[in-house]
């Protein structure tokens, strides 16, 4: 009896310090590795640019980019293998001098686009202060480990740890294979083979390159997506008569609100 029990409570604390140790993992799937592919010249990153009036202390952003990594392990992953794993390391926070940072055209200041594709340990998440006369964040992440709505999640996570409050949990993981099996295989609208981009550039392949665009609309507009893709499509072959035109489009995202800056401490 005492041997059985002795023995039991060692099994407990075996399990217990395994599980402990085990840290978020999911798969390499087919999506990350095409993102992971892309030309080094024009990696594939999820960047928000959050503007305010004032910059949160440092030591405070440094603890709750921590605190938000723990709440979303995803933001803490690297590449070992055909496996993202997390490292247990917050992702870290750079300052750059925002002043000579161009916010049309997005130039000017090299340092902020450093890879962060995962390579042997290193990081595919970051979060960048930009000071100067135009303060912000910048929450930057590889594509291949987050989208938009993840980053977002992550963001979200860290000013609510600057406010003091429970981050979300967001550990879940599910990879988009089984996120596409789990949704189903129902009917879908099939796109025209012929079908062309309404943004596509004018001129032979060969000579179409990136370009970045930047336009500010006062107010706190939601669906700004959706809406953006709405005021586009008149502008795609063989869009038809019936489609808004931009500008009614984006008299419909107004939505006039007070700029917010976050906590300082």
């Amino acid at each position: 009896m005492v041997l059985s029990a002795v023995h039991g409570v060692y099994t407990a604390l075996w399990w217990h310090r395994r599980m402990s140790a085990a840290r978020y993992s999911r798969r390499v799937v087919a999506d990350d590795w095409l993102r992971l592919a892309s030309d080094p010249a024009w990696p594939i990153y999820i960047q928000i640019v959050v503007e305010g009036t004032a910059l949160p202390d440092r030591t405070a952003l440094a603890a709750a980019v921590g605190v938000a990594a723990e709440a979303c392990p995803g933001a803490r992953l690297t590449r070992r293998g055909h496996r993202w794993t997390d490292t247990g390391r917050a992702p870290e926070v750079r300052e750059l001098d925002g002043d000579t940072f161009d916010r049309e055209t997005l130039t000017g200041l090299p340092a902020l686009y450093r890879p962060l594709a995962g390579d042997r340990g290193g990081p595919t998440c970051e979060v960048v202060v930009l000071t100067g006369t135009r303060p912000a964040l910048v929450f930057r992440a590889h594509h291949a480990v987050m989208d938009a709505q993840g980053l977002l999640t992550f963001a979200r996570a860290v000013f609510r740890a600057l406010r003091g409050e429970t981050p979300e949990t967001a550990a879940d993981e599910l990879d988009a294979v089984e996120l596409l099996r789990r949704a189903g295989t129902g009917p879908r609208k099939t796109i025209p083979q012929n079908s062309q981009p309404p943004l596509r550039a004018a001129g032979p392949p060969e000579q179409r390159r990136p370009a970045f665009l930047r336009r500010t609309v006062d107010g706190r507009p939601s669906a700004v997506t959706a809406k953006i893709a709405h005021a586009l499509a008149p502008g795609a072959p063989g869009a038809t008569s019936t489609s808004r035109s931009p500008s009614t489009c984006a008299a419909t995202c107004r939505r006039p609100g007070p700029r917010r800056a976050w906590p300082t401490r």
